[in-house]
C-alpha cells in the first residue's frame, strides 16, 4: 500500500546535488519509519476533508522504480505528458522508470496556463540534463534557464536605462508623457 509522506526539505544552496539528495532520503527514510498513515495524521491534527484539495501539501512527486509491478500507474503515466485536470495538488510531478525515465505532470488549470507548464517541463528538463553531466556541483550552481534566457533576463528585461533632460523636473515630465498620450 501507498502512504503519503509530507516532507518539508531545507535546502542548502553550497550543497553538492549528491548531498542534498542523500539528505532527503535519510529525512524520508525517517519519516517512513516513524510517520503515521497519512489519513489518521489529517484526523489526529483535525484538518477538514475536502475530497477537492488537499490540505497539508500543494506540490506531490510520485517515483515509481518498477511500474511493470502496478499497471494502473504505467497507465495512469501513458495518458498524457501534461494534463491540466482536476487536481489535488497545485502541481502533481509522477515519474517512473521503466527502462526509461518517463512521467505526467499533472497542474491545476485554475492556477497555471499549458505553456507556462510546458515551460516548466522544458526547464525540468534543462536541469536534469546539468544534474546528470555534473552531479557533485553545488546545487547553487545549476540554473533552469539556458544562456539565450539568461540573456535576456539578465540583459533584455534589465535594460530599463533611459535619458532624462537634467533640467525637467519631474512633474513636467508627467505633463509631457500626458500629452503623449
Amino acid at each position: 500500500s501507498i502512504n503519503t509522506v509530507p516532507l518539508r526539505t531545507q535546502i542548502d544552496e553550497e550543497m553538492s546535488f549528491k548531498e542534498f539528495v542523500r539528505g532527503v532520503n535519510r529525512n524520508i527514510r525517517s519519516d517512513m519509519e516513524n510517520s503515521i498513515p497519512y489519513s489518521q495524521l489529517l484526523h489526529q491534527i483535525k484538518v477538514p476533508v475536502d475530497n477537492t484539495k488537499e490540505p497539508l501539501c500543494q506540490v506531490m512527486f510520485v517515483w515509481q522504480d518498477d511500474v511493470s509491478k502496478n499497471e494502473m500507474i504505467r497507465e495512469m503515466c501513458s495518458v498524457a505528458d501534461y494534463a491540466p485536470a482536476v487536481s489535488r495538488y497545485d502541481l502533481k510531478l509522477e515519474l517512473f522508470d521503466d527502462s526509461q525515465i518517463g512521467g505526467t505532470l499533472q497542474y491545476s488549470g485554475d492556477l497555471f496556463e499549458e505553456d507556462t507548464i510546458r515551460r516548466m517541463g522544458m526547464r525540468f528538463q534543462f536541469l536534469l540534463q546539468q544534474i546528470v553531466r555534473e552531479e557533485d556541483s553545488r546545487i547553487l550552481d545549476y540554473t533552469i534557464l539556458d544562456r539565450e534566457e539568461e540573456d535576456q533576463v539578465v540583459n533584455g528585461f534589465n535594460n530599463t536605462s533611459h535619458s532624462y533632460d537634467s533640467a525637467m523636473q519631474l512633474n513636467d515630465d508627467f505633463e509631457e508623457q500626458v500629452r503623449l498620450q
